[in-house]
């Protein structure tokens, strides 16, 4: 059964994590001084001081169904009226509705943010963003002892407190800061007390810092459109993406992160967007391709997205800006409330009630020309392992 992208991705995260982070011990029938040693035991990390009296709860029946069964919904945005909204920030982007009425505009996505001092899911909703992201359950624990003096510097404090309100503010705060209350928090937790950076990794300190540049393969939205924030520079959308990375990064060096932390986390991003680089090759009839007319791709999966592009184009990525390559002639994707499509159901240029299509964009058909070899690309939903990445010749 083909899972959900959320779920495909912690299988691959977890898998690299586990082969990159523990050590495997031989369990044949070795004498005991040809084994590998077993490895050193990590000292156990103090549950002392606010950390006593914190924990973060499972989602919801409710929540846990959007995490796990929904399909992709598609980034669109949440607007309320400025009135209905404390003080605004210079950052702020505010439009006008068609009743004249000012308001205030956030897209429902991860990469997307609310302008800096609210809160996402003060003007936003985490709902749609739970379809979106990883969305497993791993309970936020303390994983490195920082002293609490550290908290009686100033400007650390400040730069910590900085941050925090930083992740609050995007839509990654759906998922890692139980300080917003949407209801789930996994992993890490900007939410968390003291040091809230104890919650998270060295190799994610490193992610989040944005020094891997496969961040980016997670879309993103023009400054412009997300008031005023970016994450060309650093995995959260920021108002200051280099103050950002440089929090990040002072908290990898202060904590000695290492070489091999630098490794694990290129390797997460390699597991993860490793499937974008696949070449296509030649469809096989009569399994693949375009077979009398229709698309067909082998085995009897349903398909949420359908590309067919000029040869060489790029694999199709994440929206906002990733879903649309160049040289893309016709791309369709199917709403999470609409069934998907089965193969051969699909015929060339011929667009169904259900879909939604993408390019082109005006909404006109796609030109195909006789003779020339195209890409079909087809996948159960945003950014799955596809079920056709071939090449075929139009009639």
């Amino acid at each position: 059964m083909w899972l959900p992208y959320h779920q495909a991705r912690v299988a691959l995260t977890l898998g690299a994590l586990v082969s990159l982070l523990t050590g495997v011990v031989a369990c044949g029938q070795d004498s005991q001084d040809d084994r590998e040693p077993e490895p050193a035991e990590l000292p156990a990390i103090p549950i002392d001081g606010p950390w006593l009296e914190y924990e973060v709860l499972p989602p919801s029946e409710a929540d846990s169904e959007l995490l796990l069964s929904s399909p992709y919904r598609y980034p669109t945005q949440s607007c309320r009226p400025t009135s209905e909204l404390a003080e605004l920030p210079e950052s702020a982007q505010v439009s006008t509705d068609e009743r004249g009425q000012e308001q205030l505009c956030v897209w429902y996505s991860p990469t997307a943010a609310a302008p800096e001092g609210l809160h996402f899911n003060e003007v936003g909703a985490c709902e749609q963003v739970f379809t979106q992201a990883p969305s497993w359950f791993v309970p936020p624990t303390r994983v490195y002892a920082s002293p609490l003096t550290l908290l009686e510097d100033p400007a650390f404090s400040a730069e910590l407190a900085w941050a925090r309100e930083q992740v609050n503010s995007s839509g990654c705060a759906c998922c890692h800061s139980s300080a917003i209350g949407s209801g789930h928090s996994s992993g890490w937790d900007a939410g968390a007390p003291a040091v809230w950076t104890d919650t998270v990794t060295n190799a994610r300190l490193y992610l989040l810092s944005g020094m891997i540049e496969a961040h980016r393969e997670f879309g993103a939205f023009a400054p412009e459109e997300n008031h005023g924030a970016s994450r060309a520079d650093v995995m959260i959308p920021s108002s200051d993406p280099q103050r950002l990375r440089a929090f990040f990064l002072s908290e990898f060096e202060r904590r000695e992160g290492s070489e091999a932390d630098r490794d694990a986390a290129q390797a997460q991003m390699d597991a993860l967007f490793s499937r974008k680089t696949a070449a296509p090759r030649d469809c096989i009839d009569p399994f693949e391709g375009l077979i009398e007319g229709a698309l067909v791709w082998n085995g009897d999966k349903a398909a949420r997205q359908l590309y067919i592009q000029e040869l060489g184009s790029e694999t199709p990525g994440f929206p906002p800006n990733l879903d649309r390559p160049e040289g893309t002639v016709w791309a369709l994707r199917v709403a999470h409330d609409q069934a998907p499509f089965d193969s051969g159901e699909l015929r060339l240029g011929e667009l169904p009630e259900r879909a939604v299509q993408l390019i082109p964009a005006d909404g006109s058909a796609p030109r195909f020309e006789s003779g020339r070899r195209y890409r079909l690309f087809v996948t159960p939903d945003v950014m799955l392992l596809n079920l056709a990445n071939c090449h075929f010749t139009a009639p």
